[in-house]
């Protein structure tokens, strides 16, 4: 007696199954035929063994002459007994494309070698560009509407980007995509894994689009972000600013300004530690006190090194060594 020790046990049956993955799929047809013997009606079992038949011998990773003889005869079986679910009024016809790219598989797999790495959901590598990258681009809440304007200026900027390409000779860019957190979303995609901080490509920074703290005084930066010295050196920056004039601003620590609690940052890879572009989470955010069930959430600052450079230096790599 042979003992099958990788059967999977459907404690609830295969009905409430939610999403089917190609896992579960094979499970259940390890035990589908030998649930429906002795309780179906004999052309049904002639059919379920038929379509299993052409799916095992499909999976095959090689092939011989007979092998693909006998993938052939289990789909003529199968077209043979379908007529059972058109009698028993569980389907009124057949016209399936997938039932219908069974009849090609022979001739592929004599052109283009064995199926098992082929898949029939051609949408499947869609679903990355337009939901997944979508999806991740939102801040989770009422994402479909998010998603789809993502979407749009995705398309915009690829239309655009052909129009440059045809109207300047010579130019060329290559369009990476760019996202934004939103409030509430820093902490969530810290942990993402590397694919997912290489998704946007190249280097740059990601932030909110709305502030996460919108008219903050400069005193509570001093007492509640512990900016001691953020007035005095805000007065240094506007007045050697050429973009600002010094006697049209005087902050006061009554002064409101909007804060953002995270900015991520996507530095170049260091050779002797990764080649990978790394992904730094600056946060500053102050602390929340507890309320009912819900508990408190600490303060917390990150420090980063700042690299002086030369204005013009900074307007032409507006990137490069400004966070690290």
């Amino acid at each position: 007696m042979i003992l099958e020790t990788d059967l999977c046990h459907f404690k609830k049956g295969i009905s409430l199954v939610a999403q089917w993955s190609g896992t579960r799929y094979k499970n259940m047809e390890k035990v589908f035929l030998g649930v429906l013997a002795g309780q179906a009606e004999p052309g049904l079992i002639r059919a379920v063994r038929a379509c299993l038949d052409f799916i095992y011998y499909a999976h095959f990773e090689s092939h011989t002459m007979d092998s693909l003889v006998k993938l052939d005869e289990a789909w003529v079986a199968f077209h043979k007994n379908k007529q059972y679910f058109v009698d028993a009024g569980v389907r009124k016809h057949f016209n399936i494309p997938k039932l219908h790219s069974m009849q090609h598989y022979v001739a592929a797999i004599i052109s283009r070698g064995s199926a098992d790495g082929f898949s029939t959901e051609s949408p499947e590598r869609l679903h990355i560009d337009f939901a997944k990258n979508a999806y991740r681009s939102t801040n989770r809440k009422n994402y479909i509407k998010q998603m789809t304007k993502w979407l749009i200026r995705q398309e915009a900027c690829h239309q655009f980007t052909n129009y440059l390409q045809w109207a300047v000779p010579g130019y060329f860019s290559e369009l990476t995509m760019v996202s934004e957190l939103n409030e509430g979303d820093d902490e969530d995609n810290e942990d993402d894994d590397q694919d997912s901080a290489d998704q946007f490509g190249g280097l740059g920074y990601s932030v909110a689009k709305t502030p996460a703290y919108p008219s903050t005084r400069i005193s509570s930066l001093i007492t509640d972000f512990g900016a001691v010295d953020f007035l005095p050196h805000l007065h240094t920056f506007l007045c050697t600013s050429p973009y600002t004039s010094c006697s049209a601003i005087a902050p006061t620590p009554n002064t409101q300004l909007s804060v953002y609690k995270c900015l991520t940052v996507r530095l170049p890879p260091a050779p002797q530690v990764t080649k990978f572009v790394t992904k730094d989470v600056i946060r500053a955010r102050r602390a929340v006190p507890g309320h009912g069930p819900t508990l408190a959430v600490p303060s917390q600052f990150d420090t980063i090194l700042a690299r002086e450079s030369d204005l013009e230096e900074d307007l032409e790599h507006p990137l490069d060594g400004k966070l690290n």
